[in-house]
């Protein structure tokens, strides 16, 4: 056991004081907050800024008593739901018609229970927007809907409020073809401080509309929810209309703002967030949770593929043989791939020598897109950039289909996802999404790989 020298210890006693005294002097603040159900859609303003995390909707063929009138279906129907709330209004009905054999995507089908009346033909004709299809894979997308929020109790509907999800199905490795959604609705309003009013966001990240959310000293769930997503809130603090990463806090966790730690108390639907003063430590702002990585397993050979350099010319992974390798899947329009960039130059640059070298490559994009990143970059990097012919797109979608997109299986579900690969080609581990500075995963593989930081 180390024991604090006084001086150490008289100096965390006056912090802990001085702390104690602004948590004293400051006072809680209140304000409405204001659903708005475009913010997280492609016209939304934050539409691909921030980590997401979409639930898969169980399906079942058995037809749910709730179901009264049916369209006349193409294929065979599939049943599931939607919960947003925890009030007795909170369950909508899906139902995706799967075609039969010989598949032909295009006359799948998703029926949504919009009015939660029974009545699958009267909410619309079921199509997708558009359909993707690469072989035995396909991606159909992508459906914005607003749904029925409902808050209370089972018995007692208190609040209630449209709510919009994304829709998606995509066929997943090992999972078949899966349909999937996630919330893009969020919260807004103003906080008034330093006698000035700043503009806050406030979404959860568990798609299921609630907001009363909270973690405690040890990561433990204090309400509902699930550990690994963060409930976020966005303050601009600068004024710049822009949320920054030191402005991006969990509101699970006590946070630091004008000089003061605050807690968050949201009402279960979001409706009012308090700031209540504590003397708590704040988090570090800015720093994303990781998404989860399941992907090709360590030690299996990273199967080769052919992509096209910036002149055209194609090249092989296998080319690359006896070097370690940074497989980074990315795409000009993906936020976290932008701003992951810098982190993964510097270590490019650092470790060059010691035979590093990543290889950016561009999916689920197009030509003109990576040939336009090429000559003017939103972020300047110096290590090799490469375009997936097969990775065409014609919507702004997350890169679940990038698997097949390169001909071979990756089991790429979102992007930035990087895999390292030791001078066999063999993949020694991988990661997705980007935690930012803070986020040491790659560099930890990298040591594991060899290499020497």
């Amino acid at each position: 056991m180390i024991n604090p020298s006084p001086r150490s210890f008289a100096r965390a006693l006056l912090l802990l004081a001085v702390a104690s005294g602004l948590a004293l002097r400051a006072q809680e603040i209140s304000v409405p907050l204001k659903l708005d159900t475009t913010i997280l859609t492609q016209e939304g303003s934050l539409w691909g800024q921030l980590t997401f995390f979409n639930d898969d909707i169980p399906m079942a063929k058995e037809r749910p008593a709730a179901v009264k009138k049916e369209p006349v279906y193409h294929g065979t129907p599939e049943y599931g739901q939607i919960k947003l709330g925890n009030g007795p209004k909170s369950v909508t009905l899906v139902v995706f018609d799967r075609p039969n054999p010989p598949i032909d995507w295009n006359l799948s089908r998703i029926y949504v229970d919009v009015n939660q009346n029974g009545d699958l033909t009267d909410d619309g004709d079921g199509k997708w927007p558009s359909v993707q299809a690469r072989g035995a894979a396909v991606r159909l997308g992508t459906l914005f809907p607003l749904l029925h929020a409902s808050w209370g109790t089972p018995e007692k509907e208190t609040a209630s409020a449209d709510y919009s999800v994304m829709l998606v199905s995509v066929g997943m490795p090992n999972k078949g073809q899966i349909v999937s959604y996630r919330r893009s609705s969020g919260r807004t309003g103003t906080l008034p401080m330093a006698g000035r009013e700043v503009r806050v966001v406030l979404i959860e990240n568990d798609n299921d509309a609630l907001f009363n959310k909270a973690l405690d000293d040890d990561n433990r769930l204090t309400g509902p929810g699930k550990v690994e997503r963060p409930l976020w809130l966005l303050a601009d603090l600068d004024g710049d209309g822009i949320f920054g990463k030191t402005e991006t806090f969990d509101a699970r966790k006590p946070f630091a703002l004008g000089g003061v730690i605050y807690e968050a108390r949201a009402a279960l639907d979001g409706s009012k967030l308090t700031l209540v003063p504590t003397t708590r430590a704040a988090q570090r702002a800015g720093v994303p949770v990781p998404r989860p990585f399941v992907g090709l397993a360590p030690g299996t050979v990273a199967p080769d593929f052919t992509a096209l350099q910036a002149d055209g010319t194609p090249m092989k992974l296998s080319d690359l043989r006896g070097k370690i390798v940074v497989l980074d899947f990315w795409a000009t329009w993906c936020g976290p791939c932008v701003r992951s960039m810098p982190t993964l130059d510097k270590l490019y640059t650092k470790l060059k020598d010691q035979g590093l070298t990543v290889l950016g490559l561009c999916v689920s994009d197009d030509r003109m897109a990576f040939d336009q990143w090429m000559v003017t970059p939103k972020v300047k990097t110096s290590y090799p950039k490469v375009f997936d012919p097969n990775g065409v797109k014609t919507n702004r979608d997350n890169a679940a289909q990038r698997a097949l997109g390169l001909g071979v299986p990756y089991k790429v579900n979102g992007i930035p996802t990087m895999y390292v690969l030791d001078r066999e080609g063999k993949i020694v581990d991988g990661i997705m999404g980007f935690g930012g500075d803070e986020d040491d995963r790659l560099a930890k593989l990298l040591t594991k790989a060899g290499l020497k930081l």
